[in-house]
């Protein structure tokens, strides 16, 4: 990002670069507007972002004799910037991931008693959004409170569970 800022301010004129950013900054500042913010907004500014890494591979492969590094680290860099993407592409994607331990989650979630009311809150728990995608009306905390708080949570009619810790 300070690369392409960089080339902006140096160069002064509209091309790539200046597209780029357009790429990348007009969602972000229009969505950001917004009131409702979502982790998903980032992928509209993801041509951006990938275009600007293939312009800083191309930057950085044209004029790597001008640097004052060691070849080995410019080739270093070259690598990098590949095959970081490359792996964090395959880490989101879960390809390693055993659908057998969610199915056991999801399991242990749903046997969960149904008759909890509409003021439940359970703390302790391991996974405290998939418990409330699963669960209506059900509140989930991965922490446990100090017993004053849950005086006061049991005071006003709601319902506490305290998963215990699988050892």
């Amino acid at each position: 990002m300070l690369w392409l800022v960089y080339q902006l301010l140096k160069k002064q004129r509209w091309g790539n670069s200046s597209m780029v950013f357009i790429l990348i900054f007009l969602p972000l500042l229009l969505l950001s507007m917004m009131e409702t913010k979502r982790n998903t907004y980032i992928l509209l500014s993801s041509t951006g972002f990938f275009l600007l890494t293939a312009l800083f591979f191309r930057y950085v492969k044209i004029y790597r004799r001008q640097f004052k590094l060691p070849k080995p680290i410019v080739q270093l860099v070259l690598v990098l910037l590949i095959a970081l993407p490359v792996r964090y592409s395959i880490e989101r994607v879960k390809l390693f991931k055993s659908y057998a331990t969610e199915k056991q989650a999801v399991a242990l979630i749903q046997s969960i008693p149904l008759d909890l009311g509409s003021k439940t809150v359970i703390f302790n728990e391991p996974n405290p959004i998939r418990t409330m995608f699963y669960r209506d009306h059900v509140t989930a905390y991965g922490w446990i409170p100090e017993p004053s708080t849950m005086d006061s949570i049991r005071a006003k009619g709601y319902v506490v569970f305290i998963q215990e810790e699988e050892v």
